[in-house]
């Protein structure tokens, strides 16, 4: 393994990252590019980190069939964006922090929504969460970069 990869893929994971807030951010859209870079970067860490890839990458294919399942009953309850994330946050956090990363997310989510709706004079009901779109990545990407970091650890 060459001294960059670590380096290289910590990189790529960054950059992905920004891209995927600042891309929800302005248009409330996942780039597809963005999360193809987040996956490539998350993988590049599990294995220059020594990590065996393969339960991550199983974890990333449950939580985006779980996704998918979701939006079929119900296509309003997620985006194609959501699964990405979803299968995103499950390849950062493995199989063994898979509930802590997804406790941070729903968490996450919630503040940042919350966020959202104080800026916009919104008020703050269990209906407005329903009615007023606010974005995932940034709240995925904390779970992602906490997940990542338990699994490493």
């Amino acid at each position: 393994m060459s001294g960059l990869a670590l380096p290289g893929a910590a990189l790529m994971l960054t950059l992905g990252l920004i891209w995927l807030v600042i891309e929800d951010l302005r248009r409330f859209e996942i780039a597809p590019t963005a999360a193809i870079l987040t996956a490539g970067g998350l993988l590049g860490l599990l294995i220059a980190t020594g990590t065996n890839p393969v339960p991550p990458l199983l974890v990333a294919c449950a939580a985006g069939l779980l996704a998918i399942a979701i939006r079929r009953v119900n296509r309003a309850a997620l985006g194609q964006g959501d699964i990405t994330l979803f299968a995103l946050i499950g390849m950062a956090s493995g199989p063994q922090f898979a509930t802590e990363t997804a406790i941070a997310f729903g968490g996450a989510s919630l503040l940042i929504a919350t966020a959202f709706l104080v800026a916009r004079n919104k008020p703050i009901r269990l209906s407005s969460y329903r009615r007023h779109a606010c974005p995932a990545a940034p709240a995925g990407s904390i779970a992602i970069l906490l997940g990542l970091t338990l699994n490493l650890a």
